[in-house]
Formats: structure tokens, C-alpha cells, sequence
């Protein structure tokens, strides 16, 4: 009996161990979710329209940039998708361009372009300019972008957040703007310590982060004076406009969610929470100082 009990410990310690070593295997290719990995944090990797290099390249994308790997293709080659249901493209990449698995978003630099709009310009579901119009941005707002290609066109790059209520100023985060001379001005985002990331297995969605901070603000004794007794409720609070990003900083290794909601009505009724990736309080303020 003692032998037995023996093996089956160490068959469950190897088992803990192939499934540690499964979570940190960020280069075997595997369909889900991926980022642009390329051998330079100012590099790119191409989207080519076939599942050949010598192919045509359909979008060139910065580090860190998000993909989902539809289906692994021959010759080293993977099928890909970037951006979200009615707003994307497909392609192939090479599958040692890419970082698999959502600690990808960890490892991997975050880099972006940063264009501050000179004239007003349209977002289409695709790069052309005969695909649909899906949406618009003014002269004077500041995008991030994910990517670009020859044609001039550029893909906007939707950072991992959570956003409830009508906040103005919030960017458009999918589709393709055709960035001619003149439309606006571009500015290199390099890789900094912070990056937005999201959750992994065990930690809080989004959606349970929102939930969390509710529980929190329900118990506040005190540190939340600006959020009034009669908005004190979970209905009340859910009416708020919410800002929810799980921050990872990568000095550190260290995620924490940054929450900022504030009433519609009335600005001055806020706060900002922050809190472990579990749920755990770190602090939490009134907001707009």
C-alpha cells in the first residue's frame, strides 16, 4: 500500500509539473490566443496573404500586439486573425513570430503607435477603402495603433480594458484607418515598464473585478466620502460609468486591477480602487483628487 501511495504521489507530482511547464510554453504553437512577438521590441511581424513568405504582406504589427490563431498551417506557418467580429483580417504568419497563451501578454513587450489626428477620418471594418464604414474619429483626438502596411493603412490597437457607461473621449479600439499624408502625426510608443494584460486562469474577469469593487464600496467605512449613501447600492453604483484595467508591471512581475468609476451626473461621485488580481483590497480613494 505504502508503494503504491508512493507512485501515485510521484505520478501526480509529474503531472503538476507538465501542467506548470504547459502555462509558462509560450513558443509551442497552438490555436487561441497569441501576440506579435518580433526578435526586436521595434520590430514587426508580417501578415501575409498566404501561408507563404513570399507572399504578399497584408499588415505589418508591432510587439505585443493580440492575435488568435485560428489553425496551425504547414510549413512553420499559422492562420491568424486580428481584431474583433467586424472588424478584422485574416492571414498567416510565421509561427516563430508569435508568443502563445494569454502569459504571452506578460513576457511579451507592448509597443504602439501613437497618431495625434490632424483631419477627421473614417474607421473601416477592413483596410480598403470600399469595405464598410464602421465608425469616425476627429481632427485633434490621439489613437494607438497596433499595425500598418504599405498602403498607408493602419489598424487601431484596443489595450485589454473594461468600459461600462457612455464615457466621452474613450477611443475607438478595432477597425482600420487609412492614415494619408497630412491626416495626422505619428509618435513611436516604445515598450514601457506597465502594460495592460488580461487575466489569467485564477484570476478575477473583468466582469468579477467590477463585482468585487461593489462589495468593497457596500463595506467602505469611510475612505469613499464622495460616493453618497443614497448611490450606495448595487444597482445605483452599476449605473456609474467604469474604467477597469488589470495592470502587469514588468520590473516586478507584479498584476493589480486599476478600477476609476464615476456617477454620470455628477463627476465629483467617485473613486478609484485598486486591487489584487484575486480580489484582495490594496486601496481604494475618492476620486478626481
Amino acid at each position: 500500500m505504502g508503494r503504491r501511495i508512493a507512485l501515485l504521489l510521484t505520478l501526480l507530482l509529474a503531472l503538476a509539473s507538465c501542467a506548470r511547464a504547459a502555462q509558462s510554453d509560450l513558443t509551442t504553437p497552438r490555436t487561441g490566443f497569441a501576440v506579435a512577438a518580433p526578435a526586436q521590441e521595434d520590430g514587426r511581424v508580417a501578415l501575409y496573404d498566404r501561408p507563404d513568405p513570399a507572399s504578399d504582406v497584408l499588415m505589418a504589427y508591432y510587439s505585443g500586439a493580440p492575435l488568435t490563431v485560428l489553425s496551425l498551417e504547414k510549413a512553420d506557418m499559422v492562420k491568424v486573425q486580428s481584431g474583433v467580429q467586424g472588424a478584422s483580417i485574416m492571414g498567416y504568419m510565421r509561427e516563430g513570430d508569435l508568443r502563445y497563451g494569454l502569459e504571452a501578454m506578460r513576457v511579451v513587450p507592448q509597443a504602439y503607435m501613437s497618431i495625434e489626428l490632424v483631419r477627421d477620418v473614417d474607421i473601416y471594418a477592413y483596410p480598403d477603402g470600399m469595405a464598410e464604414k464602421i465608425g469616425h474619429l476627429a481632427a485633434g483626438e490621439t489613437v494607438l495603433t497596433c499595425g500598418q502596411n504599405d498602403g498607408q493603412w493602419v489598424q487601431l490597437f484596443g489595450l485589454p480594458r473594461a468600459v461600462r457607461g457612455d464615457w466621452d473621449g474613450i477611443p475607438s479600439e478595432s477597425g482600420f484607418v487609412e492614415m494619408m499624408t497630412g491626416r495626422g502625426k505619428g509618435a513611436w510608443q516604445a515598450p514601457s515598464v506597465k502594460q495592460w494584460v488580461l487575466p489569467l486562469e485564477g484570476e478575477l474577469s473583468y466582469e468579477q473585478a467590477i463585482d468585487r469593487a461593489i462589495e468593497l464600496i457596500l463595506a467602505d467605512d469611510g475612505a469613499l466620502p464622495k460616493i453618497p449613501p443614497e448611490e450606495r447600492s448595487r444597482e445605483a453604483l452599476l449605473s456609474y460609468m467604469w474604467d477597469v484595467r488589470l495592470e502587469y508591471y514588468r520590473s516586478t512581475g507584479q498584476a493589480f486591477y486599476s478600477i476609476y468609476l464615476q456617477s454620470a451626473d455628477d463627476y465629483e461621485h467617485s473613486a478609484n480602487i485598486r486591487m489584487e488580481p484575486d480580489g484582495t483590497l490594496i486601496d481604494m480613494e475618492s476620486g478626481n483628487g
